[in-house]
């Protein structure tokens, strides 16, 4: 690897910036700014040229992928009330929200939200990801960061990042980057420091932007994968452990195995390989790492196999614990896991588990088997585990150290389970158990989870275990026709005895299998078109059952049912004012039950929206949802109608009418001189307005008038908020400063001068000048011929054939470029 000493100076952004570091590119053509809180918390995209903004939207979490597309977005917000987090930690509670993020992060992709309160004197992260970005702070802190990374992707030699662009390697490589330059050594590169759970604004601008210029095609940073072969993150709900609904294995992406230590166990084991890492390159030669990031190094065992490709990991119970060279607390255990080739690490994959902060554990010291789980209330976020309504779980185990449940500890006298989690209605632990009683887990008023026997009594037997069934064949998506294959998967500690399929709210069966593979043949025809539900049972010898369901559509007739389509906001008969929000979502029938998830039949074409009897629609789209802001100040107070009509690609048109009543005050006008947004408004609207494309040869300055109500007056795309006046704003232009986003016009001088000549060779303004100095004599003077600034004419730039540093430019041909914000020629080889 490059050796780099840090701290750098700010001279490696200054050369940066005026072209000296990457002097073919030294811009951010092609890449986009993303921002998704309304502005809330934005950074100015002109002080990165080339640098392209996408419409500001309020979607917090934004799962768009564009795949021609490099964009770093951010959203500085949080989630608020019970279920309350930083925009992260709530997404990363379901495998959708990671999968998503994932998916993102290989096509070039990255979004930045601050921590909130996750990551302050205690962690509430429960895994970590590489994926996306997380500033230490609140909102705001994540814009250092995103300036960090727009100057960077500016530095990469445009063949580089084109390479890294197009094989998905852009984030994970800029993942790298962010991190390496935080430490100062390899060595440092595979501890915790780099890879904390929210990064602080480190100043490592200077050398991100140094390691990716000096990036060639020759070596480029490796890409790790990662994958669970073995583990025994594996115990059942409502029998080795107690939530609404919740598993040991959480979350899993070619990047990260997040795990929560639930179950009985003390150790857990998994075996994750790294062999499905690679590089670009098939001829390099790739070495595996794998180091604890997070934890107690005493209750963590990390065994590597078969050159480094696997690795055992062996992670103890873990209480809470302090974060090294911190204060902060933490049930979080983080492994890292890297492959290097001859010149770079990759980003870290993360292997994760997280321990309940809401419980404490108590083990037997030799045998290492769980005795009690005292319960409290201490904070864990409800998606991972509920407190509960019961004080302790105390196990009870025969004189062979098996397993035979537990005393619940409670008011009054502890309740008896089995070890399948039945409550002993009749007999004891100790003795005979005779008969048990399912339990069905509930929160009560107070969000606390409590048990009620459910069903009657039964003999206790032994077998209590349930098959395993998953429907394989039809599933959600297309709409089925014809006869087709119903099949379902199942298993069972024992056999299987049978699997019934059902068709709606049939009590029978349609059919049945008594041998696996398990699979009825299913003519649709017999069933009217639309939509309906479908189950497979499992039963085994001793009775227990179990059961999978799902939903189909089925169409053999022509499709002649409307899409659906409805208001979200606003409501039927609201009262609504100023700038509404309307959002309306549509979804075919016959297509799935999610807009525009399906493929291969007829989905949503357009969704319109028209008010009152308006022939033509106030919005529309091409997609599922459709979302505007609509400016009740244009119309008259009173009630109105808003009318949304889908139209699916059958020709088939869903619609929806609802009722609004318009109140507004006395409008106010904005009136925007060279820009858009202007119009009747209320007071307290917060109105969006952007300047009009700057004539050629300038730039957007600021606006001005009355400027009191503008977010930011030095900003092209902003917001107004309305005060109860009238306001009249314009967007202002000033001579380009830096270098100009678009080509310009390349101008060749042949110096032939000699030197006691005293010429003066003058460039035009914000032009590209190729001097071909052909003796290798110097030039006595440069200048921009044409250049103003506010306090008069700009003087001619003396060059006497040196650049800065006094280096004299011998023989060759040499590109010169006029910055206006410095006034400087800078000189490009």
């Amino acid at each position: 690897m490059k050796k780099f000493h840090f701290p750098f100076s700010y001279l490696i952004i200054i050369l940066f910036l005026s072209g000296l570091v990457t002097p073919v590119s030294a811009d951010n053509t092609g890449d986009w700014y993303d921002n998704n809180d309304e502005y809330h918390s934005y950074i100015n995209i002109s002080v990165h040229p080339g640098l392209q903004g996408m419409a500001s939207h309020k979607r917090t979490i934004n799962y768009s992928i564009f795949p021609d597309k490099v964009i770093v977005g951010n959203a500085s917000v949080a989630h608020m009330g019970e279920y309350w987090g930083s925009m992260t930690r709530v997404y990363l509670m379901t495998s959708h929200g990671a999968n998503k993020s994932y998916q993102q992060y290989i096509n070039n992709h990255c979004y930045w939200y601050p921590e909130h309160r996750d990551y302050d004197d205690k962690e509430h992260f429960h895994t970590r990801i590489p994926t996306n970005g997380i500033s230490q702070g609140s909102s705001g802190s994540e814009r250092d960061e995103l300036n960090k990374w727009f100057y960077t992707l500016a530095a990469f030699q445009p063949e580089v990042k084109e390479r890294l662009k197009e094989t998905g390697l852009l984030m994970p490589t800029m993942q790298m980057l962010a991190r390496r330059t935080r430490v100062n050594s390899d060595a440092e590169y595979l501890t915790g420091k780099p890879h904390p759970g929210a990064f602080d604004d480190f100043g490592n601008t200077d050398a991100m932007v140094a390691m990716a210029s000096a990036m060639s095609l020759s070596a480029l940073p490796p890409m790790v994968q990662i994958e669970v072969l073995e583990e025994n993150y594996d115990g059942e709900n409502k029998a080795d452990f107690f939530e609404l609904s919740a598993t040991e294995q959480h979350l899993q992406t070619p990047v990260t195995i997040a795990r929560i230590f639930r179950g009985r166990h003390y150790t857990k084991r998994m075996v994750v390989s790294a062999a499905n890492s690679y590089d670009l390159d098939p001829n390099q030669t790739l070495e595996y790492k794998w180091a604890l990031l997070q934890g107690d190094p005493n209750l963590v065992q990390i065994h590597e196999r078969n050159s480094g490709e696997e690795a055992e990991i062996l992670i103890d119970y873990h209480p809470e614990t302090t974060i090294a060279g911190t204060s902060k607390l933490t049930n979080l255990v983080v492994i890292g896991v890297f492959v290097k080739n001859s010149e770079y690490y990759s980003a870290p994959a993360f292997v994760t588990s997280f321990s309940l902060h809401n419980e404490v554990r108590h083990y037997d010291s030799n045998t290492k088997k769980l005795m009690k789980i005292d319960y409290n209330t201490n904070y864990v976020h409800p998606y991972l585990s509920r407190n509960k309504s019961w004080s302790s779980d105390d196990f009870v185990y025969d004189s062979e150290g098996e397993l035979k449940g537990w005393l619940r500890q409670k008011s009054g006298e502890p309740d008896k389970f089995t070890k399948e989690g039945f409550l002993i209605v009749d007999g004891d632990l100790n003795g005979t158990i005779l008969m048990a009683q399912r339990v069905n887990y509930v929160l009560n008023d107070s969000k606390k989870l409590v048990y009620n026997p459910s069903g009657n009594p039964f003999p206790y037997t032994g077998d209590f275990d349930s098959p395993q069934i998953t429907i394989t064949h039809p599933t959600q998506g297309p709409a089925v026709s014809g006869t087709i294959s119903f099949s379902a998967d199942a298993t069972d500690n024992k056999e299987v005895s049978k699997v019934d399929f059902y068709v709606g709210r049939e009590e029978n069966p349609i059919g049945t299998d008594t041998t696996a593979p398990y699979s009825i043949d299913w003519d649709t025809t017999l069933q009217p078109d639309g939509y309906t539900s479908i189950r497979a049972v499992a039963t085994d010898p001793s009775g227990n059952t179990g059961e999978d369901f799902g939903y189909i559509y089925i169409q053999n007739g022509p499709d002649e049912t409307p899409p659906q389509v409805f208001f979200e906001m606003p409501y039927k008969d609201a009262t609504v004012s100023g700038l509404t929000d309307v959002f309306v979502m549509a979804y075919d029938q016959s297509y799935g039950l999610e807009p525009n998830d399906m493929e291969g039949n007829q989905g949503i074409v357009s969704i319109d929206v028209f008010l009152d009897e308006n022939s033509h629609p106030m919005a529309t789209s091409e997609t599922s949802p459709l979302e505007f802001k609509w400016n009740t100040n244009t119309i008259p107070n009173g009630t109105h109608t808003l009318t949304a009509k889908a139209t699916d690609e059958a020709g088939n048109i869903g619609e929806q009418t609802i009722t609004v009543t318009v109140t507004n005050g006395t409008p106010y006008i904005l009136t925007v001189t060279n820009g858009t947004g202007g119009g009747p408004y209320a007071e307290g609207d917060e109105v969006a307005v952007e300047a009009n494309p700057p004539p050629e040869g300038q730039e957007f300055d600021r606006w001005t008038g009355e400027t009191n109500g503008i977010d930011n007056i030095f900003v092209a795309h902003t917001t107004v908020t309305m005060p109860a006046a009238h306001v009249e704003i314009t967007a202002t232009y000033k001579t380009v400063r830096g270098e100009p986003t678009s080509p310009l016009p390349t101008e060749k001088f042949i110096n032939y001068f000699y030197p006691e000549r005293n010429e003066i060779v003058e460039i035009p303004c914000e032009k590209r000048v190729t001097i071909i100095n052909r003796d290798g004599l110097e030039l006595n003077h440069l200048s921009c011929k044409g250049a103003t600034r506010h306090n008069g004419t700009l003087g001619k730039a003396r060059w006497n054939g040196k650049n800065t540093n006094g280096k004299t430019y011998a023989a060759g041909t040499y590109t010169a470029i006029e910055k206006s914000r410095t006034h400087k020629v800078v000189i490009l080889k």
